[in-house]
């Protein structure tokens, strides 16, 4: 699936034809935005004979995995970006990587699923004629690294809500032990989280290097801008991760305590049926044991007497608070 939009200054955004292109290129005012969805080979090769982009470039459009980088061509640089998708789920990271190429009048974004960001830019440029006022395809560059940034940080708040719901559960009486596999997956992806925006920071500067010629100050402002915000990403991080060692230690005492729990209320039986054993023993042995052998009310005795000693003791048991 591909979208073309001409982006002009102080005017809507308005899709194109690829016939239109052309045209569009010849306004001094006016830029291409070209946004590719599951293209394949030969859909990018028709777009790399329009804006001449280098064949290797366009090959690793398909290639694996990538950290976030940017490269250099003559006429245009490439960019890999990580981008989120269509939905934000806080129980899943799930970055997709966005392939940019720009150049003076064009930018192409290249992707293989949906992408929240490019849903949401697009929205907001039909809404906002002047979102690019200088009719700047830099303008747009920042605009869509600046959206990816603040789903981070929605991203972020919702694994922040989540923690909040870990350590509640964590202190629960009844806490069990799966909010161990729920805290490990979610420090895993946290740290995942970690080294992404890392790399998207030194991405960002290493733009501000390249693009130098090209950038204004206030587009670098703006860029410096959302190195703090992912900066501000990267600490939340680390601080949600020191909470999930909190949730682990909060289980930890949870189940501690109540192990002593049982096995105070196990113990303080076991020292209440003791005596009664060892009577039980000695009156069931085989042999003439006192008075009682002969007396026809001496089992109630008996009973009685292993009743009055468990009672007592239970009830020393209850004065002291141990039960």
């Amino acid at each position: 699936m591909q979208k073309i939009y001409a982006i002009e200054k102080t005017s809507p955004i308005e899709e194109i034809s690829v016939g239109e292109i052309a045209d569009v290129l010849t306004r001094d005012d006016a830029f291409v935005w070209v946004d590719l969805q599951s293209a394949d080979a030969a859909d990018l090769e028709e777009f790399a004979r329009i804006f001449q982009l280098d064949p290797d470039s366009i090959s690793d459009c398909f290639e694996g995995e990538q950290r976030p980088r940017i490269d250099d061509y003559d006429a245009y640089h490439l960019l890999f970006l990580y981008g989120m998708l269509g939905q934000i789920d806080s129980d899943e990271f799930d970055p997709h990587k966005l392939v940019v190429f720009v150049g003076p009048r064009f930018l192409i974004t290249v992707h293989e699923s949906p992408i929240r960001t490019l849903q949401q830019l697009r929205s907001k440029a039909q809404r906002r004629p002047k979102l690019f006022p200088r009719a700047s395809v830099w303008h747009l560059l920042y605009a869509l690294i600046d959206q990816i940034v603040d789903n981070y940080i929605v991203f972020m708040q919702a694994c922040e809500e989540r923690v909040d719901q870990l350590e509640d559960q964590s202190l629960a009486p009844d806490c069990e032990p799966e909010i161990l596999q729920q805290s490990a997956a979610l420090r895993a992806m946290l740290s995942e989280i970690r080294h992404l925006v890392h790399a998207e920071d030194q991405l960002i500067a290493m733009t501000i290097v390249e693009l130098a010629d090209f950038l204004d100050d206030d587009i670098v402002f703006d860029f410096r801008h959302v190195r703090d915000h992912l900066i501000a990403v990267g600490e939340l991080s680390d601080r949600l991760r020191d909470r999930l060692n909190t949730v682990r230690d909060n289980y930890s005492f949870i189940l501690a305590n109540r192990t002593n729990e049982i096995m105070k209320i196990l113990t303080i039986f076991a020292s209440i049926m003791l005596p009664l054993s060892l009577i039980a023993g000695i009156f069931g042995m085989n042999l003439k044991l006192g008075p009682l052998e002969h007396e026809p009310l001496g089992l109630w005795i008996v009973l009685g007497v292993m009743f009055c000693i468990g009672a007592g003791l239970f009830a020393f048991f209850r004065r002291k608070h141990w039960l």
